[in-house]
């Protein structure tokens, strides 16, 4: 696997084995093809003003999921293109987002990337939240977007990469998500989301 390429996948490949890597690699160079046909689908026109996820209130949802049900023939791919398609036009339209769900899409995140910044005379991070549709939001670090257990000791911990990626475990309800230093990919996302939801 390019390491320089996917970053976040060689870590989640440690968590399958050497058996996976190809496979793992070669499912995101055509996750990285997903996106020409999520630009392709019908645009999204947003109906309701008020209420829910964007996704829930696209007029024309039908539509824009039928024609990717056509290209796919798969009806959980067609669901995953219908929300990037969604977030790729209309996520700037979105409410902020103050907790644990996606506003564009409903989802809860399973990556966290922890970004940088300068406070002056130290840096820190910022726990970004980055959903499978593409959406990021500012998340509280220790707090599980499932069933909001909060705190270091509310996790198990499994260190993939050391500074680079783990993957954290509630120990409450068994939710996992990968909490990373490097930017991922939308690829990687989508199917580190796919990986730590089994």
């Amino acid at each position: 696997m390019n390491p320089s390429r996917y970053p976040l996948l060689e870590g989640l490949a440690k968590l399958c084995g050497d058996e996976c890597v190809e496979d793992l690699e070669e499912l995101a160079e055509e996750a990285e093809e997903l996106e020409k046909l999520a630009t392709g689908l019908p645009e999204p026109r947003l109906g309701a003003q008020n209420g829910g996820p964007l996704a829930s209130r696209v007029a024309n949802l039908d539509e824009v999921t039928g024609a990717a049900i056509e290209a796919t023939g798969n009806v959980g791919l067609a669901r995953y293109l219908a929300i990037r398609r969604i977030y790729l036009k209309l996520g700037g339209q979105a409410p902020r987002a103050t907790g644990a769900v996606c506003p564009v899409c409903g989802s809860k995140p399973r990556v966290v990337v922890l970004s940088r910044v300068s406070q002056g005379f130290f840096d820190g991070y910022i726990p970004i939240a980055r959903c499978i549709c593409g959406m990021e939001w500012s998340v509280e670090e220790w707090r599980c977007p499932s069933c909001g257990s909060h705190g270091r000791d509310s996790f198990n911990i499994y260190i993939i990469k050391p500074g680079v990626l783990e993957v954290r475990e509630c120990r409450s309800c068994g939710y996992r998500m990968a909490v990373t230093s490097v930017r991922p990919r939308q690829a990687e996302v989508m199917l580190a989301s796919i990986l730590l939801g089994v």
